[in-house]
């Protein structure tokens, strides 16, 4: 999978500078909704990161956070869930990729990210990755019995 994802990086847009990673090939058989015969098909999931300091976003056209220290790490993350038929032929890409310097859609999108991890918590030091996304979703629930005003309904 990944000596395909490789082969067509450009026309995946990924970047062949990120670290990428295939984290799951997976089999699929489901029913035609035009006949009814069995369909084969084959779903990847594939992510990238980068990691970088705070001080490097405005290489990518980011910036960072008020209050963000320069040496702040940053992981940028992107990824892509493929479908391919039977014969490994490429369907669909359902994709979040990863912010590039000269995509405004994109860079607006990673820049409300950066933003809302930043107010959030979500580069609380000392602690796990997956203890910041858990309070970042207990607090976006109002399951620890904080108000958070910029959140209304």
């Amino acid at each position: 999978m990944f000596g395909l994802l490789w082969a067509n990086r450009k026309t995946l847009r990924f970047d062949p500078s990120a670290y990428t990673r295939v984290a799951s090939v997976r089999p699929s058989v489901r029913t035609s909704p035009n006949d009814g015969l069995p369909l084969r098909e084959t779903v990847a999931e594939c992510t990238q990161y980068v990691k970088l300091q705070a001080r490097d976003l405005g290489q990518i056209g980011l910036t960072p956070p008020v209050g963000m220290k320069d040496d702040e790490p940053v992981t940028l993350e992107g990824g892509s869930t493929l479908i391919l038929d039977e014969y490994g032929r490429l369907k669909y890409d359902i994709h979040n990729r990863l912010p590039r310097k000269g995509e405004p859609e994109g860079l607006a999108e990673a820049q409300g990210r950066l933003q809302y991890l930043w107010d959030h918590g979500g580069f609380d030091a000392g602690k796990s990755i997956g203890a910041r996304l858990a309070t970042l979703h207990r607090r976006r629930a109002g399951l620890d019995g904080r108000n958070n005003r910029s959140e209304v309904w």
